[in-house]
């Protein structure tokens, strides 16, 4: 699993190692669940995130969690294979650009993802959401790309 707290620090590790950019290159809409584009649209307001009306789970299709990971899954490269509800991991990927997308339009959509999921969980005192894989899988990704240096 993963801590929220430990993410954001990785965050913050490739936020710095990008010099704190807004912006680059933009991550791929194509599998984004439809709230992000709804909490775009409605100007980023921190404060007023949307409801996540269907927030399900993995494997039910149409649910934030499901759109969620079908997303996340489709950013990986090829060498990262989808097993029994996990991302492998090898040493040597492709990364393309994920490891530049240090923007608002980039990892910040995953973080805000993560914190709403992370909230609803919250408030409604579930235990086994798969968030806690979700946030660990994208802090591993993180800290490869500010260990290795990827964010160039």
């Amino acid at each position: 699993g993963g801590d929220w707290s430990m993410l954001v620090k990785v965050y913050m590790d490739f936020k710095a190692v990008c010099g704190y950019q807004d912006t680059g290159p933009q991550i791929d809409g194509k599998d984004k669940p439809a709230e992000v584009g709804a909490w775009i649209k409605s100007g980023r307001k921190w404060g007023s995130p949307p409801e996540l009306a269907n927030m399900g789970k993995l494997g039910q299709k149409g649910s934030f969690v499901d759109n969620w990971w079908r997303w996340w899954r489709s950013l990986q490269p090829p060498e990262r294979v989808w097993m029994g509800g996990m991302l492998s991991w090898v040493d040597d990927m492709t990364w393309g650009k994920l490891p530049r997308m240090y923007g608002r339009n980039g990892f910040m959509q995953i973080m805000i993802c993560l914190l709403w999921w992370g909230q609803e969980v919250h408030r409604q005192a579930q235990t086994d959401s798969g968030w806690a894989s979700a946030v660990g899988c994208v802090e591993h990704v993180l800290r490869h790309f500010v260990q290795e240096n990827l964010a160039q």
